[in-house]
């Protein structure tokens, strides 16, 4: 669908196909969105926000947003006055959709795409041999061995994942696309599906993408379901875990065990942070899957000389370093996984 007008529209229920917005949400007014059926989807183009009364999800269902552009971002923002419903089997997912790898859609580069060290979005990686990174390092054979720089703000993703570095030879092959950007907020969250972000797994010899950001924010959580962003696999190098961040006043929020930001193929860990109503200042967790030759998941200096944090959990042979002393109610520092505060050389 390109131009679309219903200016009273106060429902739309899709009940089989697929349905592609290729212009950004303009419905003027809140609407109730019903998504039923097994196979049904939903891709909307742009980063307006998706603003709706109710959100439903059945089984089988799909909401996404298109791959990006070397000039365009899209990015999946919904926020929901009501009640969001994501059934078993339902999913939010943008594996793929974020930054592009190179020589990946319309990017001519080997380069992959990320954001630049000033914050400006989608310009070219400096790196022409790396994985792509974001909350985590992607990894880099690259010599000297620079990875790509990671960025954004682990409290509020809003940045896809960068695209992994191409390769050339007898043949150009495209390195893997990040993954995109989900930002959910609602009244209340009942999650038993999956909101996915993560980089594509590729078993060719171009570098994979970086996971992409998901940033929950609702009044009450509940469910069995689950968030990724992955990096992607790549047996040349694969990208760094992503961003997850939820935020919730009440209820019992996710399992631990079914949120995943980790690296792949020696990729460094993404980023997860959660905060409840109860808590002053969050719970912080990196997990990598047992990776552990990847590099330490760096963090930004906070002007403050101190990182705080509820709880702080390093496993699964994450490294986790940053310039500022970090303290924690709570920590969890597992075998083999590595907490190094204050460093002066991190990031």
């Amino acid at each position: 669908i390109g131009s679309f007008s219903a200016p009273e529209i106060t429902g739309l229920n899709i009940t089989g196909g697929t349905v592609k917005f290729t212009q950004p949400w303009s419905f003027t007014k809140p609407i109730a969105l019903s998504m039923s059926n097994n196979g049904t989807t939903l891709s909307v183009a742009g980063s307006s926000a998706i603003v709706l009364s109710q959100l439903t999800m059945g089984y089988g269902t799909m909401l996404t947003h298109p791959v990006s552009s070397v000039s365009s971002v899209n990015k999946l923002i919904v926020e929901v006055a009501g009640a969001a419903v994501i059934a078993s089997g339902a999913k939010i997912d943008v594996t793929g959709a974020g930054y592009l790898g190179g020589y990946a859609g319309d990017n001519a580069d080997i380069h992959g795409r990320t954001t630049g060290a000033d914050g400006t979005p989608n310009v070219a990686a400096s790196v022409a041999a790396a994985g792509g990174s974001y909350g985590g390092y992607g990894w880099s054979t690259a010599t000297p061995a620079a990875p790509v720089a990671v960025y954004g703000d682990f409290r509020d993703p809003n940045d896809p994942g960068s695209g992994g570095a191409g390769t050339s030879g007898t043949t150009l092959v495209a390195g893997m696309n990040g993954g995109g950007v989900v930002r959910l907020s609602a009244a209340s969250l009942q999650l038993d599906g999956y909101i996915y972000a993560n980089g594509p797994d590729t078993w060719s010899n171009a570098y994979g993408g970086a996971g992409g950001g998901v940033k929950v924010k609702v009044g009450t959580l509940s469910g069995t379901g689950g968030i990724q962003a992955r990096g992607g696999h790549s047996y040349t190098g694969g990208g760094g875990g992503g961003r997850i961040a939820i935020i919730y006043t009440s209820g019992n929020g996710l399992d631990p065990t079914k949120l995943s930001a980790y690296g792949q193929r020696n990729g460094g860990a993404g980023t997860i942070f959660t905060q409840s109503g109860t808590e002053q200042y969050g719970e912080l967790r990196l997990d990598n899957a047992g990776n552990s030759v990847a590099p330490a998941t760096p963090f930004f200096p906070t002007g403050t000389g101190i990182l705080t944090f509820d709880a702080l959990t390093v496993t699964g042979s994450a490294k986790m370093c940053s310039p500022d002393s970090v303290a924690a109610t709570t920590q969890t520092i597992s075998t083999g996984s590595f907490l190094y505060a204050p460093d002066p050389t991190c990031p």
